[in-house]
């Protein structure tokens, strides 16, 4: 009987384990699981999240040139590439160089998701309870221009508004749903 890779490398305590369970009737993955005492990869674990990032092996999958500017820019903020991973979906708009980008867990992913109002989905399952914009919205009134021209249309379509009116009937037509008051 050939063992599985894993366990043909593991300690004879560990093949005699598997053996014994097949043995008994379990199935291999199951037997091959509590041989090694390593259960499957699960979603939103820490050792799904940490799988392949651990001391900066994930900077091996990438261009080399990347990976050097990657791991330059790290430790120019004083972030040592190899106990962090650069975690580009909570990144700000200063990418590689946003400290908060580069996480140890997927606690950290979390926490900044959390302080940044964002929504993330995948190793790491965050819902935020609202999108933080980071400033205030404002009114922006329509430009003169823009406005001068839709009035000039309306007096056109129909000469017998006063110029006010005509303005309004501009405004009300070229104004954006959104910006109109409920």
């Amino acid at each position: 009987m050939d063992l599985p890779y894993e366990i043909a490398n593991s300690p004879k305590h560990v093949q005699d384990h598997y053996l014994a369970m097949l043995a008994d009737g379990q199935s291999e993955r199951f037997a091959e699981m509590c041989a090694l005492q390593c259960p499957p990869g699960s979603k939103e674990s820490q050792r799904a999240f940490l799988e392949g990032r651990q001391n900066g092996e994930w900077l091996n999958r990438l261009p080399p040139a990347q990976a050097k500017r990657m791991a330059s820019a790290a430790r120019s903020m004083g972030i040592d590439p190899s106990a962090r991973y650069y975690f580009g979906g909570i990144a700000d708009k200063r990418n590689i160089m946003d400290p908060k980008a580069w996480v140890a867990d997927e606690h950290d992913v979390k926490r900044v998701a959390e302080e940044r109002g964002l929504d993330v989905e995948g190793g790491v399952n965050y819902k935020s309870s609202g999108r933080n914009i980071g400033r205030k919205h404002r009114d922006v009134a329509l430009a003169p221009d823009i406005l001068a021209r839709e009035t000039a249309k309306e007096m056109l379509n129909d000469p017998g508004l006063s110029k006010k009116a005509a303005r309004q009937k501009a405004k009300d037509r070229v104004t954006p749903h959104w910006k109109k008051s409920k």
